[in-house]
């Protein structure tokens, strides 16, 4: 539980479920054969782009903290 309010501290929950209603919108239009707004799929395009963005930015944090603890350094965040 601990890691849930970790992550939902970071947005990504809130991202992920926000991204999860809009998607689920525009399938459920697209599947019913009515016409999806131009404004809910450039919405749901955006809330997609932002969800994997803000994601490639964690693990790119990963990374750069790896490669400080493989070089010796300290792991608290800071060059």
């Amino acid at each position: 539980m601990h890691e849930f309010w970790a992550q939902f501290n970071k947005s990504t929950v809130v991202s992920g479920l926000l991204a999860l209603i809009i998607w689920s919108a525009v399938v459920y239009l697209a599947v019913a054969g009515q016409v999806v707004p131009d404004v809910l799929a450039a919405g749901a395009a955006v809330v997609v782009g932002f969800f994997f963005g803000a994601r490639s930015g964690q693990q790119a944090e990963r990374v750069q903290q790896l490669n400080r603890k493989a070089k010796g350094g300290n792991d608290d965040g800071r060059d």
